[in-house]
């Protein structure tokens, strides 16, 4: 697994963080469990005002998309309603064999870290 994050010195609000914890935790895991891929990259950036995370992974790559809401991909839901509690969205790219990309967009609701502590 890869991770890249890039804050650039953001101290993000703790129900951002437990969020992002439990989108990453729930994305990864379905990695696991589904898609049988050797490889997957975590990304996480703030562009602007929003917080842009992306899951992707090289598997077998199901029509996720089309599943969120209807009781097949529980947590790909759980994932789509974490983003909507707080504002955000959750756009899902997949392809058969080809692997399949989450998009998440969160708003930044953070303050600089202090450095004088």
């Amino acid at each position: 697994m890869q991770v890249s994050i890039n804050l650039a010195g953001l101290r993000l609000s703790t129900d951002l963080e437990n969020t992002v914890f439990r989108i990453v935790q729930e994305a990864t895991t379905n990695v696991m469990k589904h898609a049988a891929s050797e490889r997957v990259e975590v990304n996480i950036a703030r562009t602007g005002r929003w917080l842009e995370l992306v899951v992707r992974d090289w598997g077998l790559g199901p029509d996720a998309a089309s599943q969120v809401g209807q009781g097949k991909r529980i947590g790909l839901t759980s994932i789509a309603d974490r983003a909507a509690l707080l504002g955000g969205s959750l756009r899902i790219e997949s392809k058969p064999q080809q692997g399949t990309t989450l998009r998440v967009r969160l708003p930044v609701a953070a303050a600089p870290i202090s450095r004088s502590a």
